[in-house]
């Protein structure tokens, strides 16, 4: 969980649309393990940009390859209508695949 401070800072730059300014900056203190995937799919998506929301969504892929081994988002975290919309703008062949032996 990230301290009051730095929810604070993320919650105001995503309020004003950085959304990757809010990225460097949780990475920056070490906390992008445990931030919400939605948070910040939802904050790119309200940007109307779809690269913008192609690059946080590859970013979150990316973390749960590193942190699970498999790129696709658990059911708790409640990403189902960005990875539909993800699928929908840039095609199915377009999620990651997971890693095989």
């Amino acid at each position: 969980r990230l301290s009051t401070a730095n929810d604070e800072i993320v919650e105001v730059l995503l309020s004003k649309q950085q959304v990757l300014g809010a990225l460097r900056f949780i990475r920056s203190v070490g906390a992008h393990d445990n931030v919400s995937a939605r948070k910040f799919l939802d904050a790119a998506r309200q940007t109307n940009d779809t690269m913008l929301f192609y690059t946080i969504f590859r970013f979150f892929e990316q973390r749960n390859m590193r942190l699970r081994g498999n790129p696709g988002f658990n059911q708790g975290e409640h990403c189902e209508e960005h990875v539909a919309y993800f699928k929908q703008v840039f095609g199915d062949n377009a999620l990651m695949k997971q890693a095989t032996a």
